[in-house]
């Protein structure tokens, strides 16, 4: 199984509470993968982490992947993990259900009831709550299948397109 995170490597974002979890369930899951798709300021310390923890061989920093191959990344993960502290509607989520990938997500109310149909909302900064969520999906194949499409078909329903959430965001900011 793999674990994705994309997004920039920010204390916003949290990608080292991805890591943490992953600490953490990589003692119950030990075939499971972790890639991580973005850069930032937080890479090197990232790095030295893994490194720290002997995670080299099953965590990749696949870096700024170009946006064409993203859908094929999507597609190659079993679950993508989004801690950040804060969002907008993130385009990190709109991705994953438009591949039919579950997402374990910050409880954000923005987020909250789309995610809480195709995946798991979780408390930001709570390792325990974040590796719970990502574990419970480990262990149920089926269930995660279940989510990835009923996170697609709640994309189409509302017409949660990239386009449109843009659209939507700038007509908010006009107003």
């Amino acid at each position: 199984p793999v674990i994705l995170f994309v997004g920039r490597f920010v204390d916003g974002k949290r990608p080292q509470d991805v890591i943490a979890a992953f600490e953490k369930i990589s003692e119950t899951f030990s075939d499971v993968r972790l890639y991580f798709c973005g850069d930032g300021p937080l890479r090197n310390r990232l790095r030295r982490r893994i490194s720290k923890h002997g995670l080299d061989d099953r965590v990749r920093m696949l870096g700024q992947v170009d946006f064409a191959k993203m859908p094929s990344v999507y597609r190659s993960a079993d679950i993508v993990v989004l801690p950040s502290l804060s969002e907008g509607f993130p385009r990190v989520i709109l991705e994953a259900l438009s591949s039919e990938t579950p997402v374990v997500a910050s409880d954000l109310p923005q987020v909250r009831k789309i995610v809480e149909q195709a995946g798991y909302t979780v408390t930001a900064g709570d390792i325990g709550d974040i590796a719970d969520a990502i574990g419970t999906l480990l262990t149920d194949p089926k269930q995660r299948r279940m989510y990835g499409a009923t996170g697609r078909q709640l994309l189409i329903e509302h017409g949660l397109t990239w386009e449109s959430t843009v659209q939507r965001t700038t007509e908010k900011l006009q107003d």
